[in-house]
């Protein structure tokens, strides 16, 4: 009888080291998410050009519908997306997450939501994830009761995108990202679509690139197009909140320098807005992605200035200054060490 046992445990034992090398235990799978950009839509067709800065302020592109061409890009991507599920083996969507502005809604119905009736597929709609909110109006959302009632079948969640008369710098736009990063990472499924918008995505993808100690490729080799569908795992949230200039370290030379001349301009004209001051004639024409303009850079970098000034009288440093002086002291160096130890996907 102990030579029977003996054998027994020396049989299990040996089953057992030959189960964990050759037959180890499955792994939990990990998030994939499926990032959608809305079709075209009706603004697409005069957000560029002359004239188009005027027109950001028209009632008649209230967050505006797709045009034809838009749902046809859609109805494309649907097919994509199907071929995409079946060649990486992926469930069908177990939950559709989509910015609240109309076309990402209509492009999330028409490419992510399944036709049939008895398939349950969880639907949140996140105000922060609209697309940037630089005064162009049709990137502002409705509130948050239109939009329960315009689409019954979605969860409206989170907070408004921003306070009000406030602009979108590169910071928020990067906090916006962990936002929602961190609401997908808490979902219940292991494949979620994903519908928004360029700026926004470029935002995203980056900073879950950042999360992965990778850059991807500049934005003009990278451009979402309407109807662009990619596919992603989506990584545990890092638990930072990273500054801008951290995160420029994992962007190329040329986006981040597109990005913070934007960061700085917006930044000085929202503080002009809170303090209640008048704003400076360059506000009457394209200012935010203008390539170089010497007044508005030069008005800008007086602005940094000023706040950054040293009050004579007890020789001390506005908080403000304190603080954003730390902040350059720190990430400086971040933004270096961040580039050079990338590597680009």
């Amino acid at each position: 009888l102990g030579n029977f046992a003996f054998a027994f445990a020396f049989a299990f034992e040996t089953w057992s080291l030959i189960k964990s090398h050759y037959f180890p235990p499955a792994m939990p799978r990990s998030k994939v998410i499926y990032l959608l950009r809305h079709g075209e839509a009706k603004h697409n067709l005069y957000d560029t050009g002359p004239g188009s800065y005027e027109r950001r302020r028209d009632p008649e592109l209230v967050d505006p519908p797709l045009t034809e061409k838009g749902v046809a890009q859609v109805e494309a991507a649907k097919q994509e997306i199907e071929e995409m599920l079946k060649k990486h083996g992926d469930v069908g969507f177990e939950a559709v997450v989509s910015s609240t502005l109309c076309r990402a809604l209509q492009t999330a119905e028409l490419a992510m939501i399944p036709s049939k009736k008895d398939t349950s597929v969880s639907l949140l709609a996140l105000p922060k994830m609209a697309e940037i909110q630089c005064d162009d109006i049709w990137n502002e959302p409705l509130p948050q009761s239109q939009i329960q009632k315009d689409w019954p079948k979605w969860s409206c969640q989170g907070d408004s995108v921003l306070e009000p008369n406030q602009l979108d710098t590169a910071q928020s736009l990067i906090q916006r990202a962990e936002y929602v990063w961190n609401i997908l990472s808490k979902m219940q499924g292991s494949v979620i679509g994903v519908s928004a918008h360029g700026c926004f995505l470029f935002f995203l993808s980056r900073r879950l690139a950042a999360a992965q100690n990778t850059r991807l490729p500049p934005f003009k080799e990278d451009k979402w197009k309407n109807g662009e569908v990619r596919r992603m795992c989506l990584p545990e949230p890092d638990g930072k909140e990273m500054s801008w200039a951290e995160f420029g370290g994992f962007l190329e030379f040329a986006d981040f320098d597109f990005y913070n001349r934007y960061h700085r301009r917006a930044t000085f004209v929202s503080s002009l807005r809170i303090a209640g001051s008048s704003l400076p004639y360059w506000t009457h024409q394209e200012w935010r992605w203008a390539r170089s303009d010497s007044d508005i850079d030069a008005e800008v970098a007086d602005g940094d200035c000023h706040r950054l000034h040293l009050t004579l009288k007890g020789w001390s440093w506005s908080s403000w200054s304190l603080n954003n002086l730390y902040r350059c002291m720190l990430c400086f160096p971040r933004c270096c060490f961040s580039r050079v130890s990338t590597k680009l996907q």
